[in-house]
């Protein structure tokens, strides 16, 4: 199968760069051909993620990227894979995507990597964009119900799936439980909609914790008046990540938006407990099973998360749910047979599920 793969590469690693990585890794597996369009970000953000935006940019990145599209359309493809951050300006970039394999006759699979209702609003123009894609995309996938419901809104013709990141399967290793509970873990980009001041607040009220925070500290962030069992550890290789987890008690994740967290998923293979927030797939992740969901991240839910989650048996027995849930349904060898047999029903194959 000759796959068009439009997809930001590394660098920096996380995210939709890392399902990309693991995408190609994984292509031999189902005799892929793959032709990667890089939509990495380009210019000022490509050095800094939290610069402002520059319209010159984007439209040179989607200049570059349209050139490398129809360059490899001319070499002959049998599908294109969009993989969309469903930002503002991505929205329009895709859909003239869409517009030039459409022309081409080629089916088009489009994934949305966001929870697309947090990144779009109710802005009309890329709301516009957005009903132009759905309209024309043989498959349409989302890593959560909130991304389906906010899609299915804007056209209730569109057949939309729900389909998880993956890991691994030989990153499965779970963790020995502690039966002391006094190490928090938190990884990703330090700031305020990570939950940081919530963080903070948590910190300030249980000393009886030690909170290790691993990322990038926004610059925003006042590091002067943290409280002493707050740890920083700044930008860490992925290994020294996975040592902190099996050594952390719990994840500590009050995110205010997520798509798919690939942390919490890393967490779970590892049997690592979790207290987030309900936000994209974490509740269809942890079921309240794996860990504890709260509505918002107030810093009163949070804290009462964390008393619920300190027994060490509750924290058992949420680390052998945990390392069931993503052996069943979130490593490589699930996820990608899915999405194969996706690839499939846009070319009118018989999938290999109804093959057995």
């Amino acid at each position: 199968m000759r796959i068009l793969l439009v997809s930001p590469l590394p660098p920096p690693i996380g995210g939709m760069a890392s399902w990309t990585k693991s995408f190609i890794n994984h292509a031999d597996d189902y005799n892929y051909v793959l032709n990667v369009v890089n939509t990495s970000l380009v210019g000022a953000r490509s050095k800094n993620i939290n610069n402002k935006t520059s319209i010159k940019d984007e439209f040179r990145r989607t200049n570059i990227v349209i050139r490398k599209i129809k360059k490899s359309i001319k070499n002959g493809i049998d599908i294109a894979h969009i993989n969309s951050s469903g930002t503002k300006f991505g929205v329009v970039r895709d859909a003239l995507i869409v517009f030039i394999c459409k022309t081409k006759n080629i089916p088009v699979v489009i994934e949305f990597h966001s929870n697309v209702e947090y990144q779009i609003g109710n802005s009309f123009l890329p709301k516009l964009f957005l009903g132009f894609i759905l309209k024309r995309a043989n498959k349409v996938l989302v890593l959560n119900g909130f991304s389906k419901d906010f899609l299915s809104r804007i056209n209730k013709q569109t057949s939309i799936d729900v389909l998880p990141n993956f890991i691994d399967d030989k990153r499965l290793n779970k963790k020995i439980v502690r039966k002391e509970c006094d190490k928090a873990l938190f990884v990703g980009h330090i700031k305020k909609e990570k939950g940081i001041f919530e963080i903070i607040e948590c910190a300030n009220k249980r000393k009886d914790i030690d909170f290790e925070l691993f990322g990038k500290v926004d610059e925003s962030i006042d590091l002067s008046n943290l409280p002493s069992n707050i740890n920083l550890h700044g930008e860490v290789e992925q290994a020294k990540i996975i040592e902190t987890m099996d050594m952390a008690d719990f994840l500590f994740f009050p995110s205010y938006s997520e798509g798919f967290s690939m942390v919490v998923l890393e967490s779970m293979a590892r049997g690592l407990p979790v207290i987030t927030t309900n936000v994209g797939a974490n509740m269809d992740m942890l079921e309240n099973l794996g860990g504890i969901v709260v509505d918002s991240p107030k810093t009163e839910l949070l804290i009462r998360a964390i008393d619920t989650i300190m027994p060490f048996e509750t924290r058992k027995k949420m680390s052998e749910w945990l390392f069931s849930k993503v052996a069943n349904n979130y490593v490589s060898s699930v996820v990608l047979n899915q999405l194969n047999n996706a690839y499939l029903e846009v070319l009118g194959c018989e999938s290999d599920d109804d093959a057995k």
